[in-house]
């Protein structure tokens, strides 16, 4: 792979972000607090996301289980 100027990896096709930055970093804080007190990871995962929702965000949708 070729590199750019800066001397990181060229992409051949660049995808766009599936969140906002702030919207991540809002989700990875909340997720970290949860997990202080007490919760199990995907739970404060899924709290995370429906808080992030609520709040406006624009997150992907929920993938359908089977």
């Amino acid at each position: 792979m070729k590199r750019d100027r800066f001397g990181r990896f060229k992409r051949k096709y660049r995808t766009a972000r599936k969140m906002s930055k702030r919207a991540a970093a809002t989700i990875a804080r909340k997720v970290r607090k949860l997990r202080e007190e007490g919760y199990p990871v995907k739970q404060s995962v899924a709290i995370a996301y429906a808080y992030a929702r609520r709040h406006g965000f624009k997150i992907p949708r929920r993938k359908r289980r089977r």
